[in-house]
């Protein structure tokens, strides 16, 4: 069995998806994102929004859709793009867990999620939404988010500190992925952190960004399928933590490597 880009949390603790599997969500998240954005046309008008400046980018790594930087036009049938995800190769493809990180935004931006979350609570996303999460094993029957989607819901603030302060649970998932970051960092990464080097913070984040998901540092094939997307919190969370002593950092809503 084949463990595709959801990786977060220990390593007991994985999403793991055969090839059929993940083709078949992707369509299925692909298909979704297709219904918001273009219901009764072939383009969007994303205003330069970063939800749908990611949504562009998850489109063109298709080879679906072209951007003028404040419009994207469908180059492709929607049925096409749909296919696509069941049937080219699957290096061809965007990787799954980020076609998730362009779908969670979207909805925030757009869409339905929750307001205010708090560890335990359930999760009230639109009922597509919810079922399809709850079909990948990220949500429980009663629509509870597992270790791994309570990261991916900090990752894009839909959890927050209250009063300066994480969630109990929060902020042990947070420690643990610091640990794992740092357990196989590039060196370029951890000169940065460990202050060995004269670059900014941001360029640490920002190298994460494009080489990093939930712990994982990614291969040159996982890169290829990466969708990069500037607004997550994560990567900032982490670089700030590793050179502030350890304590766990926030990112305010929209901060942007």
């Amino acid at each position: 069995m084949r463990i595709v880009s959801v990786r977060i949390g220990n390593e007991d603790h994985h999403v793991n998806f055969n090839e059929t599997d993940e083709r078949k969500y992707l369509a299925l998240m692909i298909g979704l994102l297709l219904e918001r954005a273009f219901p009764d046309s072939s383009e969007f008008e994303h205003q330069c929004m970063s939800a749908g400046e990611a949504l562009s980018r998850c489109l063109h790594h298709l080879g679906a859709a072209t951007d003028d930087g404040w419009f994207t036009r469908l180059s492709m049938p929607k049925d096409w793009i749909r296919n696509k995800a069941r049937l080219a190769k699957i290096t061809e493809l965007p990787a799954l867990a980020d076609v998730l990180e362009v779908l969670l935004p979207f909805e925030a931006q757009y869409g339905t999620v929750p307001l205010d979350y708090r560890a335990g609570q359930r999760v009230d996303f639109a009922s597509d939404l919810s079922a399809l999460l709850r079909q990948m094993g990220l949500l429980s029957r009663t629509s509870r988010p597992n270790d791994d989607f309570l990261l991916m819901m900090t990752n894009h603030h839909l959890i927050k500190p209250v009063n300066g302060n994480w969630d109990a649970k929060i902020e042990v998932l947070l420690q643990n992925l610091v640990v794992k970051t740092m357990d196989s960092a590039p060196y370029e990464y951890t000169a940065v952190v460990q202050r060995r080097c004269e670059r900014p913070l941001t360029w640490a984040a920002g190298y994460m960004n494009k080489r990093w998901r939930y712990g994982t540092w990614l291969s040159q094939q996982d890169i290829a399928r990466s969708i990069i997307y500037h607004h997550s919190a994560l990567p900032t969370i982490v670089t700030n933590t590793l050179t502030d002593g350890g304590n766990t950092v926030f990112v305010p809503t929209g901060y942007r490597q």
